[in-house]
């Protein structure tokens, strides 16, 4: 995401790319950057297919694009599945871990 006009001419060789994964999408400059990718999944699906966009980072601010746009319900895109998760929800953490979080 150095530069999202990269990925605008992206292709598949075989079946279609409707699906992304954003690791990190903290990292995302801007909506519009964002924006300009999701743009570059197009086309016409098969019957029952749909384009997702999987969105994951760590803790982020108050300020951020993102919560604005993912996570405040007065704000947020239609057809938005948004939800925070802590270690506490990772049941493959060992006590160590865990004590240190608690810390």
């Amino acid at each position: 995401m150095d530069d999202p006009l990269k990925i605008t001419s992206i292709s598949a060789e075989n079946g279609y790319l409707c699906r992304a994964w954003w690791e990190e999408a903290y990292e995302l400059k801007s909506r519009e950057d964002f924006q300009t990718v999701v743009e570059s999944l197009r086309g016409q699906l098969p019957d029952g297919g749909y384009y997702q966009h999987v969105l994951t980072f760590n803790p982020w601010s108050e300020r951020h694009w993102l919560k604005e746009e993912f996570f405040d319900e007065e704000t947020k895109r239609n057809g938005v599945l948004s939800f925070t998760t802590t270690y506490k929800n990772n049941s493959h953490l060992d006590q160590q871990f865990i004590d240190n979080m608690m810390e």
